[in-house]
């Protein structure tokens, strides 16, 4: 059985900004610390994303 492995971490502080490399990242048992816990979904449990949502942008 093979392992992932993590090769590289990237904070993005503005999502539309550039990265920042990351030197340690930790990992919790839900994933990685500190990235998004949460998002929007729709009554059917799927993803709801800006692109499909625009007036998430306001």
């Amino acid at each position: 059985m093979s392992v992932p492995v993590l090769r590289s971490a990237h904070v993005y502080p503005v999502k539309s900004l550039a990265a920042r490399a990351c030197d340690t990242v930790a990992v919790e048992p839900w994933g990685l610390d500190r990235d998004r816990p949460w998002m929007l979904g729709d009554k059917a449990a799927r993803a709801v994303k800006q692109p499909q949502q625009p007036s998430q942008a306001r």
